[in-house]
């Protein structure tokens, strides 16, 4: 819809625009009718041709919005269920508190469709600010030979871009060709699921206050998120290649809350950036057709960047010499200054978890690497200044090779390597040690299973004493007490954060430990209850039910299917109901349960329960059909807001609180719900996985998988600290 907004006691109130100038607006010739029109346009592209945009008589394609020059407060809505072919471009400028908003309208549950069918990408956002963008489905099919991309946000010569959100895209099927994505590689006109870039050379251009929250990218080739500026060259500090212009750098970036699976390249790579917020993030396999070096998270040529709370697993290495070490969780490139890396979660990687290029005053602090393979720390061929690793832990199973620290270079690396826990359970394969710089400093750790580095300093060489190690979940390797590493840091904590008797860590528990006596690893928190029950079923033999789960249907063990280390208990779909059930130790407080589920598709039901000693249901968690995680206690089910990939991890937990009569969900680390426990629901006894058939059950082909299963009592709330100083 189209209308003029007049001033007041013109006309008393909106009116619409004639038949003249809405052909002209449908045919493209005018891209607004005066500089106070309010443009609401309406897209249906299952419509009938012939629309005049409005709500009641929509466009049926995109070619009528493609050549208007948006404002403030102007929108574009796509109708829910709607598939659109080509590409949808958005140019013009809103403000602040008014932005110009591209989303969905109508009934119905399915996003409207954007199919680039040819074009480079499925949503081009170009020379534009304060645009705000959500609920949209991005796709860009190709052959793999040219760029492709779902979103496409793109400056040049234009200055600074304001207030730039994406948020709740689902971006997918982008089949571009796979640039070089090393460490410092160039980004210009790069394939990937959601692209910025600034670009240009007669005018510094950049942009301010970006967020890219709460999106879904998978199934992509390239990058799954890049941000890039040619405007990173910076005369005092290395910059990654093809920087072409002056330092200009992207301010207050925010990529918070996305779901990336199944990534080409690099899961989410920046540059240029300073300040830039990385959090929360959950990456699944990335680096899987690039054939070079891909990372989970790389950040490179930016200043003060901050990078917490991600969990990053599946990194496939590809190429050969230098570009064979791809593959690793995170990556601090070259020219990067201040990265705060900090409570981090990395498993299962084939190239390893952190590598460093000529970067400087950086932090590594309090993140947890499980059976990360080749590399736990790996530096390239360049200096490293005033870098600081403290406090993390890395697990290695027995069999995982890997060089703790690889440094096969003769440049200074000014780095100090303090109160890490590094733990070889077993003795097959090789772990190692490759440091030639005498700069590095290798001071009060806990290294165990392995021969420690000549250099190091106040090693403590015992067994850590980790709740529950070989599960791939942090909360797995807090220490139990009696560990050699409870107390045994040495400082006033692991980072800034170290106030009022806490200090940094991975956040597995409320409890905080003194700021004077930190723990030695990457879990800051007292010692933990023992678990009541912790399986990752890596022992158990394929095809056969787990040690002290009773089955039926088809419930068995088998190789984890995402190609992590170990195995995971598969249900499969049978005409009856497949179940495995395994007993608990009762108790009387409060327990929480934490696994990981996966669903081969979204159209089945399959569900992780809590059971009393009557087998009444205290509490479930559920992948569901419809895609969203559910949770009930036996009587009232419930959707969630979390909405589950098909064929990827999603880690929930229940905290049952009998007491209190209620129970919480979280997912992904994410608290979704709360709910009440059913009335005359027992202590939980029981912990029940379940798939129930569908109404293709005789084909046999969906599962239903559960992983890394980890019951334990929850320590009540601590009592208030006192400082003293305060």
């Amino acid at each position: 819809m189209v209308r003029f907004v007049l001033p007041a006691g013109t006309l008393g109130a909106a009116a619409p625009v004639g038949a003249a100038l809405v052909l002209a607006l449908q045919n493209g010739a005018l891209a607004a009718p005066c500089p106070c029109a309010k443009i609401e346009v309406y897209v249906d592209c299952a419509a009938k041709a012939g629309g005049t945009g409005k709500q009641d008589s929509p466009f049926s394609s995109l070619a009528p919005v493609n050549g208007l020059k948006l404002k403030a407060g102007d929108s574009i809505r796509l109708k829910r269920g709607a598939s659109c072919q080509g590409s949808l471009t958005v140019r013009g400028a809103g403000e602040a508190g008014k932005p110009i908003v591209i989303g969905p309208y109508g009934d119905g549950g399915k996003a409207p469709v954007v199919q680039a069918t040819g074009a480079e990408q499925a949503l081009l956002l170009e020379d534009a600010q304060y645009v705000q963008v959500s609920g949209l489905e991005l796709t860009a099919p190709g052959d793999g030979t040219r760029p492709r991309r779902g979103v496409y946000v793109l400056a040049k010569d234009s200055g600074t871009m304001h207030g730039i959100q994406l948020t709740g895209l689902d971006v997918h099927d982008v089949r571009g060709e796979a640039k070089p994505s090393a460490p410092n590689a160039g980004g210009a006109a790069a394939s990937g699921g959601i692209v910025v870039e600034a670009a240009g050379s007669a005018t510094p251009t950049t942009f301010d206050d970006l967020k890219i929250n709460g999106n879904r990218v998978h199934a992509v080739d390239g990058a799954g998120i890049s941000v890039w500026s040619s405007w990173c060259r910076r005369p005092d500090t290395p910059s990654p290649d093809g920087c072409s212009q002056a330092w200009t750098p992207i301010r207050r970036l925010a990529i918070n809350g996305d779901l990336l699976w199944d990534v080409g390249g690099t899961g989410i790579q920046v540059a240029a950036t300073q300040g830039a917020s990385i959090t929360g993030n959950h990456i699944e396999g990335f680096n899987a057709r690039s054939g070079t070096f891909g990372a989970g998270v790389a950040v490179a040529g930016s200043t003060g960047t901050g990078v917490s709370g991600n969990d990053v697993s599946g990194g496939k290495t590809g190429g050969t010499g230098a570009a064979s070490a791809g593959g690793m969780a995170y990556d601090v490139g070259t020219g990067t200054e201040g990265l705060a890396l900090k409570a981090n979660l990395s498993h299962d990687n084939r190239g390893g978890f952190v590598h460093l290029c000529a970067a400087s005053g950086f932090t590594l602090s309090g993140n947890v690497s499980i059976d990360d393979r080749a590399h736990g720390f790996q530096v390239c061929d360049a200096p490293l200044t005033g870098g600081t690793i403290r406090g993390n832990t890395v697990y290695l199973a027995d069999g995982v090779e890997q060089l703790v620290v690889d440094a096969d270079t003769e440049q200074k690396l000014d780095v100090k390597f303090t109160g890490n826990l590094v733990e070889r359970d077993g003795t097959k394969g090789t772990v190692g040690w490759n440091v030639a710089s005498p700069a590095w400093v290798v001071d009060h750790n806990l290294l165990h299973g392995f021969p420690v580095p000549a250099t190091a300093t106040a090693t403590i060489k015992a067994d850590p004493g980790f709740l529950a190690p070989g599960l791939a979940d942090p909360v797995a390797y807090q220490l139990i007490a009696g560990s050699p590493a409870i107390g045994a840091g040495v400082g006033a904590g692991v980072g800034a954060g170290a106030a009022k008797g806490g200090i940094d860590g991975f956040p597995v528990s409320p409890a905080k430990v003194p700021a004077a006596t930190p723990n030695i690893g990457g879990v800051q928190a007292p010692a933990a209850f023992p678990a009541g029950l912790a399986d990752s079923f890596n022992a158990a033999t394929p095809g056969q039910a787990p040690a002290g789960w009773q089955v039926t249907g088809s419930a068995a063990a088998a190789a984890d299917p995402s190609g992590g280390l170990g195995s995971s208990l598969v249900l499969t779909e049978r005409p009856t109901p497949s179940t495995a059930v395994r007993l608990l130790p009762v108790s009387g407080g409060v327990v929480r349960v934490r696994a990981r589920l996966r669903a081969s598709d979204t159209g089945h039901t399959g569900w992780l329960k809590v059971l009393d000693a009557k087998d009444g249901t205290v509490a479930a968690v559920g992948l569901t059909p419809g895609g969203h995680v559910a949770f009930t206690d036996g009587k009232h089910e419930e959707q969630s807001a979390a909405a589950y990939p098909p064929n990827a991890w999603v880690p929930v937990s229940l905290l049952i609180r009998p007491e209190d009569g209620a129970y919480e969900l979280s997912v992904n680390g994410v608290q979704q719900a709360k709910g009440a426990l059913g009335e005359g629901a027992g202590l939980a006894a029981k912990i029940q996985a379940a798939l129930s058939p569908g109404p293709d059950a005789a084909k046999g082909t969906a599962t239903f998988t559960v992983d890394d299963v980890l019951v334990t009592p929850e320590p009540c709330p601590p009592a208030p600290m006192h400082d003293d100083h305060a």
